[in-house]
């Protein structure tokens, strides 16, 4: 179940490359301002769909903790992401 997820959400979160280079094709053909009102429109919609997707399983009953540990599609990528949080957060403490 879990290799599903991960399925569905790299293919769905690496679409922004998609994106990212067709506004930089729009960019270089100086369509931007046409589009631009709308991408602003929409921004708002698309990017609260991590907030949602963790708002659902846990309304589903999935616990916090559980949330955490299916978070990330391999343990070296969760390895990672806890690495990062230690160093933002030493970081912090050094400011």
């Amino acid at each position: 179940m879990n290799a599903l997820r991960c399925m569905a959400n790299s293919g769905a979160s690496s679409t922004w490359y998609l994106m990212a280079g067709s506004w930089l094709f729009l960019k270089y053909a100086g369509a931007t301002d046409s589009i631009k009102p709308t991408v602003d429109d929409a921004y708002q919609y698309v990017c609260t769909c991590i907030y949602d997707v963790n708002g659902l399983k846990e309304m589903l009953g999935n616990s916090a903790e559980s949330n955490a540990a299916f978070s990330s599609c391999s343990e070296k990528a969760k390895d990672e992401k806890v690495a990062a949080r230690d160093e933002k957060a030493k970081f912090k403490a050094k400011q």
